[in-house]
């Protein structure tokens, strides 16, 4: 975005990315060493609508790929100056008894303390549990964005719970923070996590442009969706499989196969015209569901057969009916309607 000057084109800046990431730390269960994301980001418009937006795609996403019992936790962690305000608050709440916290936390407490908030350490959990709520420290203009936040997801119905002590791990954050939680994963239960971060692109080089996005772990992901057997079954099976019976029906099946795979079909082509037999046994063995066989009888009354290569059933149909036809027997995943 900001190499290729993306923000000189004005107005918003909508992205995607998919690919390998590291992290220089010691791997855990559900959080590796590389491990693979895909994320979005809605960069050039501050208004509380665009955080909305990115969270209500991150939600229907989730519930596309069947997930619709995961947990959507909602913060707002305030902008600069009200943010400023609770990290003192945290300090002097916090400072008598910083000797009981972990070592990390000791350190946070110096360098950022709002990340005590997000320490999963038991000791570490009951002493901030008696913390103020950010909410407490919130400006007017913050407290303003959430609440319309809130609102458009209401309008949509999204289920949210407000949770004040999510921070997220990144300092870059403001305003608006959410994460979408499994909570069967255990501790490293988020499997998306982002929120709003309008200084970001200014700290890295560029304009002062604002940005809202989110990233999601697909390691996790998948794990979530294999516990729920959620996980798609991929096959490299093809669906159809055509067969023609004489070297002259070559131009026909050409034409056939190209117009189902344009229409979303998984097709194999025969390349040789033997037998019926020894064909529809490649047919068989390439698990396709369906043979279409275009052969003499057929072709002179412009005809395909049609073979459910299940239960051996096989009719006739019209070529320029064929499409149609196919598309009531069997979907884009392969498996054949009753």
């Amino acid at each position: 975005y900001i190499q290729h000057k993306l923000h000189g084109q004005g107005g918003t800046t909508k992205l995607f990315y998919l690919g390998p990431m590291f992290r220089q730390e010691r791997p855990q269960a559900g959080r590796f060493r590389q491990f693979h994301q895909f994320g979005v980001e809605l960069l050039g418009e501050e208004a509380p609508l665009a955080d909305a937006e990115v969270i209500l795609l991150a939600h229907d996403l989730y519930q596309k790929l069947g997930l619709t019992e995961l947990e959507i936790y909602l913060n707002s962690v305030g902008c600069q100056h009200c943010r400023q305000k609770y990290k003192e608050a945290l300090i002097s709440c916090l400072w008598d008894s910083s000797a009981e916290l972990c070592s990390t936390c000791q350190l946070r407490l110096e360098r950022n303390p709002l990340r005590l908030l997000d320490c999963k350490n038991a000791s570490c959990q009951k002493i901030t549990s008696q913390l103020p709520s950010i909410h407490d420290y919130l400006c007017q203009a913050c407290q303003d964005h959430f609440s319309q936040v809130i609102g458009f997801l209401d309008q949509v119905k999204v289920k949210y719970e407000i949770t004040p002590r999510l921070v997220r791990g990144l300092d870059y954050y403001s305003r608006t923070v959410f994460e979408v939680v499994n909570t069967e994963l255990g501790a490293q239960n988020a499997i998306c996590g982002g929120g709003r971060y309008d200084g970001l692109v200014e700290e890295c080089g560029g304009p002062a442009v604002p940005g809202v996005g989110f990233a999601s772990g697909m390691e996790r992901l998948f794990t979530t969706l294999e516990q729920r057997n959620k996980l798609p079954i991929f096959s490299r099976a093809p669906q159809i499989y055509i067969i023609s019976l004489s070297d002259q029906f070559a131009l026909i099946a050409f034409e056939l196969t190209a117009s189902l795979r344009r229409n979303g079909f998984k097709v194999e082509l025969g390349f040789s015209s033997k037998s019926l037999k020894t064909q529809l046994k490649s047919a068989n063995k390439s698990g396709a569901q369906l043979a279409l066989i275009i052969g003499e009888d057929e072709w002179k009354d412009h005809q395909v057969t049609v073979k459910n290569m299940s239960d051996g059933s096989q009719t006739r149909v019209e070529w320029q009916e064929l499409i149609e036809q196919i598309s009531e027997l069997i979907t884009p995943q392969g498996v054949i309607n009753e």
